[in-house]
């Protein structure tokens, strides 16, 4: 190198050998920034797709006619709709379910 500054290869928009242009950087960045985002964006929709599928499940549960299942299938059932109904807040938790 001549003239001992990092930078003098690139005075005339030429770089040297093994030097990096200085927007590459910048592109780089952006597009670390870029996808980034997008990870963020495809976590948010996979949640809400695993909170819609959720629901799905929940109401199929909630909504079963117990009078037609079997007597394990109903306590089965039972205790899934006392479960989400705990999760979701309508109900408390009691300490001393014996069940």
């Amino acid at each position: 190198m001549h003239g001992g500054s990092a930078s003098a290869g690139s005075e005339d928009g030429q770089t040297g050998e093994g030097e990096v242009p200085q927007h590459f950087f910048l592109d780089a960045s952006i597009e670390e920034i870029d996808n980034s985002t997008a990870h963020q964006q495809d976590i948010e929709v996979r949640a809400k797709q695993s909170e819609a599928q959720l629901l799905t499940a929940e109401v199929g549960i909630m909504g079963a006619d117990l009078e037609k299942l079997s007597p394990a299938v109903r306590s089965y059932y039972i205790m899934m709709q006392h479960q989400i109904l705990v999760r979701r807040g309508v109900i408390t938790p009691e300490n001393n379910d014996e069940a």
